[in-house]
């Protein structure tokens, strides 16, 4: 499919796009000096799009397809840096929560003072 089709059935725009390709997040075959998207075009755009929902940096992400390219899918270096990689996001999802916890315990102990004191 050309440019257009592939930015429709993805739900993006071409600058996101470009930007994938120029990070070779995505790399589309060329037949006569037009891209052409197909399936693994469109799979890569999910499993970029799912990475990033889980908080990866694009660059990140290019870690983690440069080790496919290099290594083949499902290969134990690229299991590896995945794990890795969603380990230390999961580390900071649970450092943030917890400062949540304590900005929410704070603002709860705040306000339960404050109406306590004037009676609103």
């Amino acid at each position: 499919m050309r440019i257009g089709e592939f930015l429709q059935t993805v739900g993006t725009t071409l600058d996101t796009v470009r930007h994938y390709e120029s990070l070779s997040l995505l790399q589309p075959a060329r037949m006569n000096r037009q891209k052409q998207y197909g399936p693994a075009e469109v799979q890569a755009f999910q499993v970029i799009k799912e990475f990033q929902q889980a908080g990866l940096s694009l660059e990140d992400i290019r870690l983690l397809f440069n080790l496919k390219l290099a290594h083949g899918c499902g290969s134990a270096e690229l299991v590896q840096g995945a794990v890795q990689q969603l380990d230390s996001q999961l580390r900071r999802v649970e450092e943030e929560f917890l400062r949540l916890e304590k900005r929410r315990q704070f603002l709860r102990d705040t306000l339960a003072a404050l109406r306590e004191e004037t009676g609103v």
